[in-house]
């Protein structure tokens, strides 16, 4: 399908919403997408082939022209490709990754919890259930917000190997034995590159707030390993009690009683284990090379170590799941009562063995299964508390966290909300700096080498991005 729009940025926005909205876009013709603004409304026309829709959108609800643009566009799209495929699309036209952020706009600029949610509604597109999840999110983001100072800052430490690839990854995670056999030197360079990190939350005043140890596989770290990451950063970072340390050690068979209990000596009040399914034939079918009776082992190790959150991640949709397997999961995991839970829908990633998989639900069974998982959530004493979706996931689907009262990972709110800045070290990490402009914020990324052979080969990039970052933060 040819797309002809009023800017590039439209022209991406109606792709992206052809995607989600429609099972193909092959042989479709020619779209076109023209714009007008009249007397303070932004009025869209949008045709393919026989079919057109108009819609408008008004300058003062959405107080940006380039919001109420993209407004007036989306409503157009959504009444044109709702002619030629009706589905059931729970964001609406809401494409991206951080969608919380649509809601958290409105509130900033003073609108109530009810025209908040009228808007996402009428103006979104959007299904009412999903409305009402966004407008809580981004009350509980908004008062995170409010409890962060500008000097505050998080930590990302990246270990990108694992010990076996599972189907439906596309991370950059290493496990043939040739990178494997980098750890123990990607492992030295790390804590190099900490020290010099902790000189550059020194100079610039930063207060660290929140460490996240992921992956990849953590997990994969000796007992010692971690011990001296953690020391290095208790070692050269200004530290205040209330740091928040997260070790995701991923897969449960790379967890063990004492590596928790080294953890929980070294301060960390989190730590993640990720079953993804309790089912072993659904395991063996997606690489996954544990069982669940080696996440209940390793279940067992967290809980007898006293580490005081413990989250565990599960995925709707996996190869040879069905509904009804995944809710029997998550029934066993809420029997376990872990104060934090995630839930993800599968995406069909780029340089996965999911590529081509269908992620359509044409009969709506996976949208009724995560409708039920929040409900069980709920039920059972969780709240969602962070929320983000990806492309190409299954039924267009979200990845919800949920968490007990007084378990919210405060890194995962910041990182994803873009609350504050996120220092980063280790091969296929980003650093984010959090610039405020005159219209809201921007976000400056600072990438290291993706790879762990060109991240040892050429420890002068990191330099010159924490060269880079100084002068950022300084200005």
């Amino acid at each position: 399908m040819k797309i002809n729009a009023p800017t590039k940025a439209l022209e991406l926005f109606a792709y992206h919403l052809a995607q989600e909205m429609l099972h193909s876009t092959d042989g479709l013709g020619e779209l076109t997408l023209a714009t007008k603004f009249v007397e303070g409304v932004y009025h869209a026309h949008a045709t393919l082939n026989e079919k057109s829709a108009d819609e408008s959108a008004s300058l003062k609800e959405h107080f940006t022209d380039k919001r109420a643009e993209n407004v007036a566009c989306g409503k157009a799209l959504f009444a044109l490709f709702s002619q030629i495929h009706p589905l059931s699309v729970p964001y609406g036209t809401l494409v991206g990754v951080r969608p919380v952020k649509i809601a958290l706009f409105y509130y900033e600029h003073g609108l109530k919890r009810t025209e908040v949610q009228k808007l996402l509604i009428q103006d979104y597109c959007m299904q009412k259930r999903t409305a009402a999840l966004l407008c809580d999110l981004a009350q509980l983001e908004s008062e995170t917000s409010r409890s962060l100072c500008s000097n505050d800052a998080m930590l990302y430490l990246s270990i990108p190997f694992c010990p076996s690839r599972c189907r439906y990854c596309s991370f950059v995670s290493h496990s043939a034995p040739k990178q494997l056999a980098l750890l123990p030197e990607y492992l030295l360079r790390m804590q190099e590159e900490l020290q010099e990190t902790a000189e550059l939350f020194s100079t610039t005043k930063r207060h660290l707030r929140a460490v996240y140890l992921g992956g990849g596989t953590p997990g994969l770290l000796e007992k010692a390993d971690l011990h001296d990451l953690f020391e290095t950063i208790h070692r050269h970072f200004p530290l205040a009690e209330s740091v928040e340390y997260t070790a995701e050690l991923g897969r449960p068979d790379t967890v063990t009683k004492e590596k928790c209990a080294e953890l929980t000596s070294l301060g960390v009040g989190r730590i993640c284990i990720n079953p993804q399914s309790l089912d072993d034939n659904v395991l063996k079918l997606n690489g996954r090379h544990h069982t669940a009776d080696d996440f209940y082992r390793a279940y067992e190790f967290a809980k007898s170590a006293n580490i005081p959150s413990i989250n565990t991640d599960l995925i709707a949709g996996l190869v040879g799941d069905t509904p009804d397997g995944f809710l029997n999961t998550l029934e066993k995991i809420l029997n376990l009562s872990p104060e934090n839970l995630t839930v993800h829908a599968l995406c069909k990633k780029r340089a996965s063995d999911e590529e081509n998989a269908v992620s359509n639900d044409e009969e709506g069974h996976w949208s009724a299964a995560m409708k039920l998982a929040q409900t069980a959530c709920i039920k059972n004493g969780y709240r969602p508390y962070y929320l983000y979706r990806q492309k190409n996931t299954i039924a267009n689907l979200e990845n919800l966290g949920y968490a007990k009262e007084g378990h919210d990972c405060l890194y995962n709110i910041a990182m994803m909300e873009d609350l504050c800045d996120v220092f980063a070290v280790g091969a296929g990490a980003m650093t984010k700096l959090r610039k405020n402009t005159e219209d809201g914020y921007t976000m400056i990324r600072l990438p290291s080498y993706k790879y762990p052979a060109e991240y040892l080969n050429d420890p002068q990039k990191g330099r010159l991005n924490r060269k880079k970052a100084k002068e950022l933060c300084m200005e």
